[in-house]
């Protein structure tokens, strides 16, 4: 009877982080959905106000709302096939990527949307080198770091920075107008935690979760610091 009783105590443990590890997942993929989903709002919303009177510019836009739009059908797919799955994993894929590309993808995505709201995003200059990382993986953890900065910042300027030590690239995100209280800042890491200062920013606390992990997978590291009243989160990437 106590063997039966542990057996049911261990499936029913098992059941229970199963389930714990498929909800993280699904809330994960509809975290990584909100990027190209306010991208495709931001490109509708300057159509609809005619800011862009070339026929060429028009065009470009139409075709980034696409490519977001495909993104989402990809990420859609991925939580139908994550429901019928037992737990939960971050796959990621070792090559090499010039720091620049990473970047100026970012830049690209991301220079439209805070020009309309009149934050300033201010790029060091870069030095370029090679990164031994996933390209993908690593662009979705920085595009999380710049989410982060536009929803808690204060809107005035992000800055993106760099550096270099011991053959590793220091990508830093900083953000004026920090409120995080320093004594927050060892579990913002955490999945669902969110910070004292979220105020009314919908989030559900899984982005910084989410960059912890990749990192880990591709032997990086990221971690964060308050300076000046800035917020400021550095990702690690060794080179090739």
């Amino acid at each position: 009877m106590n063997l039966l009783r542990e057996s049911i105590e261990d499936s029913r443990k098992r059941e229970i982080t199963m389930q714990k590890d498929k909800k993280l997942l699904l809330l994960s993929f509809s975290h990584d959905i909100k990027t190209p989903l306010s991208a495709i709002k931001l490109n509708a919303k300057a159509l609809a106000r005619r800011l862009y009177m070339e026929e060429e510019k028009r065009y470009a836009v139409a075709e980034s709302i696409n490519t977001r739009l495909d993104e989402i059908e990809r990420f859609v797919s991925e939580i139908t096939k994550a429901a019928s799955e037992d737990f939960m994993s971050f796959e990621v894929a070792q090559g090499e990527v010039f720091l620049s590309v990473i970047i100026t993808k970012n830049d690209e995505r991301y220079i439209p949307q805070l020009a309309m709201s009149g934050t300033e995003l201010a790029i060091q200059k870069i030095d370029d080198c090679i990164l031994s990382r996933d390209s993908d993986c690593l662009a979705e953890c920085l595009q999380n770091l710049i989410e982060n900065a536009i929803k808690y910042g204060d809107g005035r300027q992000i800055e993106i920075s760099f550096d270099k030590m011991d053959r590793c690239e220091f990508i830093t995100v900083s953000n004026t107008g920090c409120t995080l209280e320093a004594k927050e800042l060892p579990q913002i890491f955490e999945s669902f935690h969110r910070g004292n200062n979220v105020d009314r920013a919908q989030g559900n606390g899984l982005g910084f979760f989410i960059c912890r992990r990749l990192m880990g997978l591709m032997n990086g590291e990221v971690y964060a610091y308050i300076r000046d009243e800035c917020f400021c989160i550095t990702l690690v990437v060794k080179m090739a």
